[in-house]
């Protein structure tokens, strides 16, 4: 990229309203978890009611993948726990899962690497719940996910 962040997206606003002057379309803006991007989008768009910051589900995964592997060594056993974990954050239990997480690993008295891993997890899963609502953006039929 050849520009700063604010400029990139004050760009991309302005290709979106060209796009769309009317705003009869739902915008969306698909990013990862860091506030300065999150802030730097919602300065250039601007806060309307249409406008729908999404966590993209791409980088949940990867979080939820090594909290797995922190519960879990056997590949077999981690694909169930990430699967049914995948599946109620999808379901809109963003919170709920990262709970859950969070007293698992004391109850199993997880230690060291494992314990950060699942902190770690739950602590991206409880900062950015209110962009993961992938349950109504799924049945609205909008997009989760960059890749």
């Amino acid at each position: 990229m050849t520009k700063r962040k604010p400029e990139f997206f004050k760009d991309v606003a302005a290709e979106a309203e060209r796009r769309d002057p009317g705003h009869d379309k739902t915008w969306v803006v698909l990013m990862d978890g860091a506030k300065p991007l999150q802030c730097n989008a919602e300065e250039a768009i601007g806060k309307r009611n249409d406008f729908l910051l999404i966590l993209d589900i791409f980088h949940v995964l990867g979080y939820l993948r090594d909290a797995s592997h922190a519960f879990h060594s056997k590949k077999a056993e981690a694909s169930v726990w990430f699967e049914r974990r995948l599946r109620m954050v999808l379901e809109g239990e963003a919170s709920a899962t990262a709970r859950g997480m969070l007293q698992s690993a004391t109850k199993r008295n997880l230690k060291g690497k494992r314990l950060k891993a699942v902190k770690k997890a739950a602590r991206y899963l409880l900062n950015n719940k209110q962009y993961m609502r992938y349950d109504e953006y799924l049945e609205a039929g909008l997009p989760i996910g960059s890749g």
